[in-house]
């Protein structure tokens, strides 16, 4: 389904639930706006709140030679940095 298609059902969806002439005020979009919010809150919670191991990464840095795997700063001698 291309973007242009999804944008469309959103819209949709959006536009049937503005309220009627009889609304305060009239044809107000409280509801779509209520509509946009939930879809938010749900992208973000699976962005941010899905996360799966990094077992590749894990196993690559392992074979690279490093000792852990979450490593990601290498340590500067005391001798080499400037004064």
């Amino acid at each position: 389904m291309s973007r242009r298609r999804d944008d469309q059902h959103i819209q949709t969806a959006e536009s049937a639930l503005r309220a009627g002439p009889d609304g305060h005020p009239p044809l107000n979009m409280r509801n779509g706006l209520i509509f946009h919010a939930t879809l938010i809150c749900v992208v973000s919670v699976l962005i941010f709140g899905l996360r799966g191991k990094q077992s590749r990464r894990e196993r690559d840095e392992m074979e690279a030679g490093r000792t852990e795997p979450d490593q990601s700063v290498v340590d500067i001698p005391e001798d080499s940095k400037e004064p």
